[in-house]
């Protein structure tokens, strides 16, 4: 297999999304880059697979379920990264909301929902200071 064409030796991303599909493979090669990964999803079953893909890379994982609608939930993420990995390098929003069903038959509130998970709560900041990204 190639050699990553970039280092992120020594980084700490946190995924969103990371356990499967764009996520997954996001978090891999990142991992493949050279760094220690926080992955977060609604679901652990996602998580642990993928977690222990990059831990089979010798770096290290960590996966926790967050619902990134909840900013307690959000913020408990970004506690645990820094507990585990000292740092936050990195911030990947991979997560993301759709319906499989055409447009005239989603709801309004389901309309919403998609429109904030998608576009509001990327940049949404979290309670905790340390968690403030450059530029952020």
């Amino acid at each position: 297999m190639a050699q990553s064409p970039f280092s992120l030796e020594g980084k700490t991303i946190i995924v969103t999304g990371g356990g499967i599909g764009i996520g997954k493979s996001i978090s891999i090669e990142c991992a493949r880059a050279g760094a220690d990964i926080m992955l977060c999803s609604r679901r652990m079953e996602h998580l642990e697979p993928t977690a222990e893909a990059i831990r089979g890379l010798g770096k290290r994982a960590l996966a926790l379920t967050v619902d990134v609608r909840d900013p307690d939930q959000v913020h408990h993420v970004v506690q645990r990264t820094l507990e585990e990995f000292g740092k936050i390098d990195v911030l990947i929003n991979n997560h993301g909301a759709s319906f499989r069903a055409p447009v005239e038959d989603i709801s309004l509130n389901g309309w919403n929902a998609v429109i904030s998970i998608n576009l509001h709560l990327p940049i949404r900041r979290t309670k905790s200071p340390k968690a403030e990204f450059p530029g952020g």
